[in-house]
């Protein structure tokens, strides 16, 4: 939970002690013809590139729009020069945007609207997942969520999005999260498969690819959170409110190019395949296929507004009581990406 004071404290010690992970080495932009946005009206000379740093907190699904507007050239289109950072965990992405050393990143809902709660200048612009991107798995004898009255659930950590979506899925089954079954943390979604194997929990929370995982290891789905599409602000897009309104046509290409990619993504398999095997790190057609299958095919939306309701879901299951006293719209600017919906420009890219 962030206060004023130990916000400034993690910002300092943030840029003293470490440096952010480099992203996987960038390609040259992939021609494609489905990477071209409506036709220009006029010749004119390549806009002037500004340098942007863009963070990312996952390697997964969640930031597949930023890496394929990245390697198609479609930020350097709209005038940004991207330079892409890996940060494990989406309060470090948080941090370094606060501390100015990336200026928009994709993010956690949770991140984000705790460091606000504590007084931190973040808002969201968009959200490439607005929903949960979990399933609850387990063993073979529980068939069905109410089984687990009693249980033990697996989770990442408390207060991670694994946590999180275990509560969405007690409490759509009228159970209490804290009273009616048992929410361990293992440590890793690798962790939390081996106890549920093991019989040290009867069910866990597991994200793609991982998915496969527990699918190979004979346990059960009970619930898939993405296909329901169950709310919460798993992905959102994250600044400033300063570098928002000094920057705003920045903002509006950083934007112009994350429509782009999810139009592209969606007309061009192979393509975002190539890129989400290059920075997500893996080669496994299978791992490749699922993470694909229900990122672009499930989650990513052609104008990807962060959502009140994502957003509220994710208040209802912070733990800091300031939760209960503000409302969503509060850390939550569409305005671009509506401007930019009623000018066409999105319908186009579909055309």
């Amino acid at each position: 939970m962030y206060r004023a004071c130990a916000l400034a404290l993690s910002l300092v010690l943030l840029t003293a002690c470490s440096a952010p992970a480099a992203a996987p080495t960038p390609t040259a932009p992939i021609p494609t013809a489905n990477a071209q946005g409506p036709a220009p009206t006029h010749t004119s000379a390549p806009p002037q590139l500004v340098r942007v740093p863009i963070g990312y907190s996952v390697l997964s699904g969640d930031p597949l729009p930023i890496w394929v507007a990245k390697e198609a050239g479609l930020f350097a289109r709209h005038g940004i020069d991207a330079e892409l950072t890996y940060l494990g965990g989406s309060t470090r992405v948080v941090e370094a945007i606060l501390a100015g050393e990336l200026r928009m990143g994709q993010i956690g809902g949770s991140s984000g609207l705790n460091a606000a709660l504590g007084g931190a200048d973040i808002v969201m612009i968009g959200s490439v997942a607005s929903v949960f991107v979990q399933s609850l798995f387990a063993r073979p004898e529980i068939t069905s969520v109410a089984d687990l009255r009693g249980r033990i659930i697996g989770v990442t950590a408390r207060g991670a999005t694994t946590d999180f979506a275990a509560q969405a899925v007690l409490r759509r089954a009228g159970m209490d999260p804290l009273r009616d079954a048992t929410i361990i943390q293992t440590g890793g979604i690798a962790e939390t498969l081996a106890a549920v194997q093991s019989g040290g929990a009867q069910a866990g929370v597991f994200p793609p690819p991982q998915t496969l995982r527990a699918r190979a290891a004979g346990l059960r789905e009970l619930v898939n959170l993405a296909a329901e599409r169950e709310p919460f602000e798993q992905g959102p897009l994250g600044t400033t409110r300063r570098y928002l309104q000094e920057n705003p046509e920045v903002v509006r290409g950083f934007l112009r190019a994350i429509v782009e990619a999810i139009a592209l993504s969606k007309k061009d398999e192979a393509l975002a395949k190539r890129v989400l095997s290059q920075y997500a790190r893996t080669e496994d057609p299978a791992e490749i296929e699922e993470t694909y299958r229900i990122y672009v095919h499930t989650v990513e939306q052609p104008v990807p507004y962060v959502t009140a309701e994502g957003l509220q879901a994710a208040l209802n299951l912070i733990e800091n009581p300031r939760a209960r006293e503000v409302r969503p719209e509060q850390f939550m600017d569409n305005s671009y990406l509506q401007e930019l919906e009623a000018s066409g420009y999105v319908r186009r890219l579909y055309e």
